[in-house]
């Protein structure tokens, strides 16, 4: 008598095909790394399309000790955080003009005292790269600077400038760094501007716990969510409504305003957030003596950090039923910071790509609250059409208030993996 037969699959490689492929991504110009060895040794390599054609990668062991380069980046924050915090005064000392004018407002253009601070700016920045880091007269070293000048100083095969990965444990402010250039005084706003690495390419910082996973199938109306402290510009002297008008008009957002309950959906096994915007103050904690670490608080003042999502998902993690791949845009000064005398352990935007999240973009200075919102309100409009990457959009604006605007704090905002993430719609 016929029957029925029950098929048992045992091996299944394609995984049901219910798998939506990676998207396909132009290929990167160049990676640079930097591995710390042991005796705090550190070792330079890098490779890619924009280089010399050589049948190894480039490779220079260096001389400074990582202490030194994790002290330059400090001083390179502080002298931003400096640039927005300048105010003119006469020759008593008294200001004049209007309050905090690189802080105050988008266009920076025909500002007297910009040029100087420009100038500043990126000389630090150079510094930074080539003083400190690649500093030293020994041959592997000169000819592994003098390669990396000459690659960074290129526009890409289509004139748009590189598609560059830094891969290192040191978190410095990659966009930060600069080009040499000519003698003090010699540049315009224009051509300084055009130095700094985040103006002048395309820059992620890669992680080594980015966690490759199939990406999630796209939702017909991807879930965005609005994590916001209330009590930020309670004046709307910003263009922070029209961030959340931008958000709604695309979907219906999910709206957080305490820290309570992001922290019980980050406990969700499956969080659907497709897109987390973050509006609310960064600000560093710190108990007696010991090191202080960076806390984000919406309106009920409740403390996250890294750690915090370290504990929401650690019951979740190697899950095969869970899921956490949001991008993230977190608008909250210093939140970019990556680098261990910073309590890096519990960075914040490490903790997210540590968790699953594509990739996180954010502030790696004191970012004032004006151009925070102009930035975001630009990065929103762009990157949940689902047209551009993440990478694509955060490299245009940078470049439109630089040539606009001559505002130089659009390269401010570091990209922690993600440069070609997506919104799938």
């Amino acid at each position: 008598m016929p029957r029925d037969l029950i098929p048992y699959v045992e091996d299944d490689p394609s995984d049901g095909f219910h798998h939506w492929p990676v998207p396909a991504a132009d290929p990167l110009d160049l990676v640079v790394s930097f591995d710390v060895h042991a005796h705090d040794r550190i070792r330079a390599r890098m490779h890619g399309s924009a280089l010399p054609t050589l049948p190894y990668e480039h490779a220079a062991l260096l001389s400074v000790g990582t202490a030194d380069v994790r002290a330059a980046a400090a001083r390179l924050r502080a002298k931003w955080n400096a640039f927005v915090r300048h105010q003119p005064v006469d020759g008593r000392r008294i200001p004049v003009g209007p309050v905090l004018p690189f802080a105050s407002g988008v266009d920076l253009r025909g500002h007297p005292a910009l040029p100087a601070q420009l100038d500043a700016l990126v000389r630090a920045g150079t510094h930074l790269l080539f003083g400190v880091l690649l500093s030293g007269e020994d041959a592997a070293v000169r000819q592994f600077r003098e390669h990396l000048v000459r690659a960074l100083e290129g526009r890409g095969r289509d004139g748009d400038g590189l598609r560059i990965r830094f891969d290192s444990e040191l978190g410095l402010p990659w966009p930060l760094l600069g080009l040499p250039g000519p003698g003090r005084g010699a540049d315009g706003p224009e051509a300084l501007l055009d130095r700094l690495l985040g103006l002048r390419h395309q820059i992620e910082h890669s992680s080594p716990e980015y966690r490759f996973e199939a990406p999630a199938p796209p939702q017909p109306l991807p879930r965005v969510s609005l994590n916001h402290d209330k009590r930020v510009d309670r004046r709307s002297e910003t263009c922070a409504a029209k961030v959340a008008d931008a958000l709604a008009h695309t979907t219906d957002p999910v709206v957080r305003e305490d820290g309570q309950q992001l922290v019980e959906d980050l406990r969700e096994a499956v969080f659907e957030d497709r897109f987390m915007y973050f509006w609310c103050h960064g600000v560093y904690v710190a108990s007696g003596p010991d090191t202080p670490y960076l806390t984000i608080r919406l309106s009920d003042g409740v403390d996250i950090d890294g750690l915090t999502v370290d504990e929401c998902r650690e019951e979740h993690r190697g899950s095969p039923d869970a899921r956490f791949q949001p991008f993230v845009l977190l608008n909250a000064c210093h939140a970019g910071v990556w680098a261990p005398d910073h309590a890096d352990t519990g960075a914040l935007a490490r903790a997210l790509v540590r968790a699953g999240a594509r990739g996180v973009l954010a502030p790696l200075i004191e970012m004032p609250q004006v151009f925070a919102a102009e930035y975001a309100h630009g990065f929103v409009t762009a990157f949940l059409t689902g047209a551009q990457s993440a990478g694509t959009v955060a490299r245009a604006l940078a470049r439109r208030y630089a040539t606009e605007f001559h505002n130089p704090l659009g390269a401010a905002y570091g990209l922690l993996c993600g440069m070609d993430h997506r919104l799938a719609r």
